[in-house]
């Protein structure tokens, strides 16, 4: 396995728990009369998912 192939696979792990620490923050929120904080994804899961393009893609994602 490749450092970048390990990467990824760290970065997916990341964002599977950052996405259901997000669920639940939604749960929460949703129990609290707060639907509109349970809209989106989350800033942790958002930046994640923009990583695992940047090392996925390299230089070619962030520079169009």
């Amino acid at each position: 396995m490749t450092n970048k192939e390990a990467s990824l696979r760290l970065i997916d792990q990341l964002i599977e728990h950052a996405e259901e620490q997000d669920r639940i923050h939604k749960i929460n929120a949703i129990k609290n009369n707060n639907a509109s904080q349970a809209i989106g994804e989350s800033f942790m899961v958002h930046h994640l998912k923009a990583l695992k393009v940047l090392v996925k893609d390299g230089d070619d994602w962030y520079s169009k």
